[in-house]
């Protein structure tokens, strides 16, 4: 059961002074929502959120983190300077370089289906990769919007 408490004199079954608890059930269910807007009541028994996440959730954000390093490792993502964009972007180029590698190695399979001998030999490497080239720098990304996250650290200093 909610408990709710009079910031302003209320009155429901009987008059609510300023700091007097009032129990759900006086409260049509309608206006609660007005009243908290009004500033007329506040629920006192809410749960807080959370300070800080638990262990669980702490130990599950360090491997996920882990994951996303060892991704970069093995698919040569490199980021200049110190500072590491945001999880959604690195996350967003992992997948971008996965997506071109994996289509690169559809187009030997699909090759090899269509002419068995071609296959033959045929290695995959990374500049089958469909890359987006820095003409500044040289510097490749699997993803338009990796260069063009690249390209704003010529043009800021």
């Amino acid at each position: 059961m909610k408990n709710y408490i009079a910031l302003k004199p209320v009155r429901f079954d009987r008059s609510y002074h300023i700091g007097e608890e009032i129990p759900e059930g006086v409260i049509s269910p309608g206006s609660v929502k007005r009243l908290i807007e009004q500033g007329r009541i506040a629920l006192i028994n809410a749960t807080p959120p959370p300070s800080s996440p638990d262990e669980e959730t702490t130990k599950t954000i360090a491997a996920f983190t882990e994951f996303v390093e060892a991704v970069e490792a093995e698919l040569g993502v490199i980021y200049e300077d110190d500072e590491l964009p945001g999880m959604d972007e690195r996350m967003g180029e992992c997948l971008g370089r996965m997506r071109n590698v994996s289509e690169a190695l559809l187009r030997v399979v699909t090759d090899e289906n269509q002419n068995p001998d071609a296959g033959q030999g045929a290695e995959l490497n990374s500049d089958q990769a469909k890359t987006f080239q820095c003409p500044e720098c040289e510097k490749t990304f699997a993803t338009q919007q990796g260069l063009a996250s690249h390209m704003r650290t010529h043009s800021s200093g």
